[in-house]
């Protein structure tokens, strides 16, 4: 069992390094099964591997703040907000996934 937990202000050094000069604040951050992190600045959510460049994966409605994130063995990002409960990102569909409780403050990667 693998459990996610938010880990503010841990951006990866490199091409990442510069977000926090453009004003972008670090919050939800998470490993990708896939290789790599997946960082949430504000609503923007990026996905870094190592020795590449950062690749925008979405842009969160405004009101929306990721807590946690984690991909899974597809490549779907789970989103865990502080308010809207729980988001799945599959290629460019951003989706709200049923759950009984607003606020995700843990994701558990067992398949």
């Amino acid at each position: 069992m693998v459990r996610v937990r938010a880990a503010r202000g841990n951006i990866p050094r490199g091409p990442l390094a510069n977000f926090g000069d453009a004003g972008f604040q670090p919050g939800a951050s998470g490993r990708c099964a896939l290789g790599g992190h997946v960082i949430c600045t504000g609503t923007r959510v990026v996905k870094y591997t190592a020795g590449g460049e950062p690749q925008e994966l979405a842009q969160l409605p405004e009101r929306v703040t990721a807590q946690v994130m984690q991909e899974d063995h597809t490549g779907a990002l789970w989103i865990g907000t502080v308010a809207d409960g729980l988001l799945r990102l599959k290629g460019n569909d951003l989706e709200s996934v049923t759950v009984s409780q607003p606020e995700i403050t843990a994701l558990d990667g067992r398949s």
